[in-house]
């Protein structure tokens, strides 16, 4: 009966992990790209630019 929900689950751990491995991979080899793409992104949302930059800097 809850079979759907569960294979909803695991694709969404799935991905997930998958996504956070790419983010992890270009942080590593490409952090300039990363930084000017997490750049144009904030640019594009003033409001949140701050409260974004702050949480970016504790992972830094």
């Amino acid at each position: 009966m809850l079979e759907t929900n569960t294979d909803r689950f695991w694709w969404m751990i799935g991905a997930l992990s998958v996504g956070g491995a790419v983010f992890a991979v270009l942080k590593l080899k490409y952090p300039e790209l990363l930084d000017k793409g997490i750049e144009y992104l904030l640019g594009s949302f003033p409001n949140i630019a701050g409260v974004a930059s702050g949480l970016l800097n504790l992972f830094s």
